[in-house]
């Protein structure tokens, strides 16, 4: 009953149950063992962490030095601003956030994200992360992960899933196929506190790079 169950030294016990449940709930949505699970309170924190350590992989100099303009971030015009204010917070600048246009179906357009990258390799920028939704927030939106991941792998960007929203739906499995691509991603997120009746908050946050996860914001203390 709220214990201080932060970390494996003031809790393992806790920190065990949090790897085992995750690992469960990754072995539902039929991910592989390369994912690593970390809860936390929202969305709008693990897509933050993300995004750092989307920045950790392509510049880990500035950890250390600060961070300098030019690092671009890719989201739709329909992917929930949690991705855009971790990204102001995070120091990247409005002008260098690319909302790509949406087709018909609200979903986000390759070809569009592949051009705006090309546009901004050209202009001297360093594309950064892209965010794509596994139901869109306003629209319920399955972006086409496959084709965005190989434009994030044919750039070396760090590619998120935004699954916060549809995610959950996965674990049932005639509804597997929205996860398609997510295996490719850098790092995914869903919450349990939608539709898996799990108590508010339980946002999960899964990484296949958990080295740079950790690295981005690690600072020990005694």
């Amino acid at each position: 009953m709220n214990a201080n169950v932060m970390l494996w030294r003031t809790s393992p016990a806790a920190t065990e149950l949090e790897q085992v449940t995750l690992s469960w709930l990754r072995q539902w949505l039929g991910l592989s063992e390369s994912f690593f699970g970390i809860i936390y309170d929202t969305a709008s924190t693990g897509v933050m962490q993300a995004i750092a350590a989307a920045r950790e992989m392509l510049h880990p100099e500035y950890r250390t030095e600060g961070m300098r303009p030019g690092l671009t971030l890719y989201v739709s015009q329909q992917t929930h601003n949690s991705s855009e204010k971790a990204a102001l917070l995070l120091g990247f600048g409005r002008d260098n956030i690319r909302r790509i246009p949406v087709d018909s179906e609200f979903r986000m357009q390759p070809a569009a994200l592949a051009q705006a990258i090309v546009d901004d390799i050209a202009a001297g920028k360093t594309p950064c992360c892209i965010v794509a939704s596994v139901g869109s927030t306003s629209t319920t939106a399955i972006e086409p992960v496959p084709a965005i991941a190989d434009i994030a792998e044919r750039h070396g960007i760090w590619l998120h899933i935004d699954a916060a929203y549809g995610g959950s739906a996965a674990v049932i499995p005639e509804y597997r196929h929205i996860l398609d691509g997510v295996e490719r991603a850098h790092s995914l997120i869903l919450n349990p506190h939608k539709w898996l009746n799990v108590g508010f908050d339980c946002s999960v946050l899964y990484t296949r790079f958990t080295d740079i996860l950790r690295r981005s914001v690690s600072l020990s203390t005694e």
